[in-house]
């Protein structure tokens, strides 16, 4: 995918404006994720990319800002069990929370778990 723009996406499971799973493959160039949220209500997110179980990702000069997970881990990109590649790529105004549940804050941008 080049040079898209994903705003305003709005799941109430992983990946805001997108949800890479199961063996999938992805690659971003230059796209920007604008104000996407996930609401999920699990231990991951991913506000605008959620990507799991032995999948890949390439992300190369794109633009995170402002997007959101209430699922508290990755505000912009939530990785599990899959690999990723990135370069170039700037990460602005994410955040990660969860309404209600006393627990830090994790990867208010970026968050990985059992990634290569």
């Amino acid at each position: 995918i080049n040079n898209l723009t994903l705003e305003n996406g709005n799941s109430s499971f992983q990946g805001g404006a997108v949800y890479i799973t199961f063996k999938s493959n992805a690659t971003f160039n230059g796209c920007k994720f604008i104000n996407n949220i996930s609401t999920v209500n699990q231990v991951q997110g991913g506000g605008a990319i959620g990507v799991r179980a032995n999948s890949a990702i390439i992300i190369n000069n794109c633009e995170f800002r402002g997007n959101t997970t209430t699922a508290s881990c990755g505000g912009a990109v939530c990785i599990v069990l899959s690999r990723l590649n990135m370069s170039n790529t700037k990460f602005i105004g994410n955040k990660a929370y969860t309404p209600g549940f006393i627990r830090g804050l994790v990867g208010g941008a970026y968050y990985q778990d059992g990634a290569r």
